[in-house]
């Protein structure tokens, strides 16, 4: 619910693209504040919403459980989460340049795939200390910093509230393209805000349909140049966490998103209507649509979490065969299954051993098998190859260098124009002309002049 408002885009007689040197008319939608919805799920729509909160709880409480088993599982889930998370934007890489960038920390100083998603995974464990600690209330300044995080390596006019124009997909330079242009820049604050209020204020309803309500009105505002999608779908982690919902863990809801987009777009596309009063029937519909996603994300959560465990129940009895009782080859075989990959020296920090005693142990685990080494510039990375390969099998879109997969529609959220005749197209809409390299052309679907990897 919400109202359309009227708006002109002042034209740029410098601009460099014909269609932006004149104004242009086009209807901002603004949604209603949340403080004003009066909805009340129906009988049929709280079924799937209590069958996806028992499979939640059922998981929070095996997960939390064993603290060991706590460890791993966020290692597992936090990761698969986070790379759904980016592959819904377009953003992919290997998994083996997931491993030896994480070990390295070599995302530090990149903004390619590797380095975009690794970023989201970071901000996907971050921010649920920020927005998902039960009794602190989420403020507007912790939502933008789960964004920063997002874009830390990217343009400071990147990162913040958007300050002009934005529009989600079509042509940059035609308004009359975009699949949704979200409320003018002087609404976000406000609107941030509410939202705020609403995640703070108990209201009574199942933690998963506030979920999908905050989650859905973040998506709409739109409150950022870039990094929206993904920064939702920290705030959705943070709302279920603090509802008490999962506690322990979290669940890869966007590796489900990704698996129907379709669907994704259209039950946040249903929510764009004219008018001021509640439609209890497009929510409804919304609410399915989330708890089934999340029903689906909870069992392929169990569904993973049962095959790591056997996985690491049997390498860690052949590391009990393999090393003396007083080895330090069990909490290293730890420390390897709760991250992507380590190098010598991040495994020695980590168990509190020499680096030349973690070289000789990591050197024998190789030799026996039970973990596996591959060069990352003058760093070996060690890795246990059937835990890397269970979070890649979980991915929608093959995960390969370069990125070369079918473009999200609508509500990606990633085509941007900070103002007119500036900005970079960022857009799901790639050209992907196979290029003499092997990879494909990057720029924007649709650009003239050659074809060439990066955009």
């Amino acid at each position: 619910m919400g109202r359309f408002v009227s708006q002109t885009l002042p034209g740029d007689p410098n601009a460099m693209q014909r269609a932006l040197r004149h104004p242009q008319r086009y209807r901002a939608y603004v949604p209603t504040p949340l403080r004003d919805l009066g909805y009340t799920p129906s009988v049929s729509a709280l079924e799937h919403v209590a069958a996806a909160g028992e499979a939640c709880r059922a998981l929070d409480a095996a997960v939390g459980a064993s603290p060991v088993k706590l460890a791993r599982a966020m290692g597992l889930l936090s990761r698969s989460e986070g790379i759904g998370s980016a592959t819904i934007e377009n953003y992919t890489a290997s998994m083996r340049r997931l491993v030896g960038d994480a070990a390295t920390n070599a995302a530090e100083h990149s903004d390619d795939g590797s380095a975009i998603i690794l970023r989201g995974i970071a901000a996907t464990e971050q921010g649920l200390m920020l927005l998902g600690e039960p009794g602190r209330d989420v403020t507007a300044e912790d939502i933008e910093k789960v964004q920063a995080m997002l874009m830390s390596h990217f343009q400071q006019r990147y990162r913040g509230y958007r300050t002009g124009y934005v529009q989600v997909g079509g042509n940059s330079s035609r308004v009359d393209s975009a699949d949704y242009i979200p409320p003018p820049a002087e609404h976000v604050p406000a609107l941030v805000q509410d939202l705020c209020d609403y995640i703070n204020e108990p209201d009574g309803r199942h933690p998963i349909v506030r979920a999908a309500i905050a989650h859905a009105q973040f998506e709409v505002i739109h409150p950022f140049p870039d990094g929206n999608g993904r920064t939702g779908r920290v705030l959705m982690h943070g709302v279920l966490r603090r509802e008490g919902l999962l506690v322990n863990t979290v669940v890869p809801v966007s590796i489900a998103m990704a698996r129907d987009p379709d669907a994704y777009v259209r039950g946040l596309n249903s929510l764009v209507f004219d008018g001021d009063t509640c439609d209890a029937a497009r929510l409804d519909d919304w609410v399915v649509t989330f708890a089934g996603f999340v029903s689906e994300a909870a069992e392929q959560a169990n569904t993973m979490l049962s095959e790591f465990e056997s996985i690491y129940a049997g390498l860690a009895g052949r590391v009990r065969s393999a090393f003396r009782g007083d080895s330090h080859a069990p909490a290293v075989l730890g420390e390897l299954s709760s991250q992507l990959g380590v190098t010598t020296a991040g495994a020695a920090r980590a168990v509190g051993i020499s680096e030349e005693a973690a070289r000789r142990l990591l050197g024998k685990m190789v030799e026996e098998g039970l973990v596996q080494r591959r060069r990352t510039g003058r760093t070996t990375v060690f890795y246990i190859d059937a835990l890397t390969r269970l979070i890649e099998d979980a991915q929608t879109f093959r995960m390969s260098d370069p990125v070369d997969m079918m473009p999200m529609r609508g509500l990606d959220l990633t085509s941007m124009r900070t103002s007119p005749a500036r900005g970079r197209p960022r857009a799901a809409q790639r050209c992907a002309h196979p290029l003499r390299t092997g990879g494909v052309c990057m720029r924007a679907a649709g650009h003239h002049g050659p074809h060439r990897s990066k955009p």
